[in-house]
């Protein structure tokens, strides 16, 4: 008899909890979130991006509807820094090793990079404001404690490619503006 007590007074609370756990639809405080947005990557991907811009509106999506980043990262404390302003950019980087850093401060009509980092304590800083220029840039280190510092853009470097392999080499690439 205490038994089927205690089984039937819990069944009660249970079905009791149940019953007053559930809101309405009309109090769900997510209701305004759909998560279909998500079903497909290009649109997850301009969704998280366009959230970022205090200026939502149309023009600025169709900017990053254009654009393109993927980062693969394989070690320890690789740091990959993007800040572009571009009607078009398709960035690759790939970093192997551990401790390499890769900068990337553009701004201009087109931006295509290629950067590839295998090795250790390896840092490319590729800086231009206001191109004319589509640039198409490929940068690969294999090795240690290489450097690759270029600074501005013309008609001799919007189609760069750098190559460094071995321990401890550096360049320094200066572009006068245009």
């Amino acid at each position: 008899m205490k038994n089927t007590y205690f089984l039937s007074s819990a069944i009660f609370l249970f079905f009791t909890q149940l019953t007053f756990s559930q809101q309405s639809e009309e109090n769900f405080a997510f209701k305004n979130y759909n998560s279909s947005i998500f079903e497909q990557q290009d649109s997850a991907l301009n969704f998280l991006n366009s959230s970022r811009n205090s200026n939502n509106n149309k023009e600025s999506f169709i900017k990053i509807k254009n654009s393109g980043v993927a980062i693969q990262q394989i070690g320890n404390f690789n740091v990959t820094l993007l800040e572009i302003n571009s009607k078009k950019a398709s960035i690759s980087v790939n970093q192997e090793g551990n401790n390499n850093e890769y900068n990337l401060v553009k701004d201009g009509r087109s931006i295509m990079a290629e950067i590839s980092q295998k090795g250790n304590r390896n840092i490319i800083n590729d800086y231009s404001y206001k191109t004319n220029y589509e640039t198409n840039t490929s940068m690969i280190q294999n090795g240690n404690d290489q450097n690759i510092k270029s600074i501005g853009t013309n008609s001799i470097s919007k189609d760069m490619k750098v190559m460094q392999t071995g321990t401890g080499a550096s360049v320094i690439i200066l572009n006068k503006l245009n």
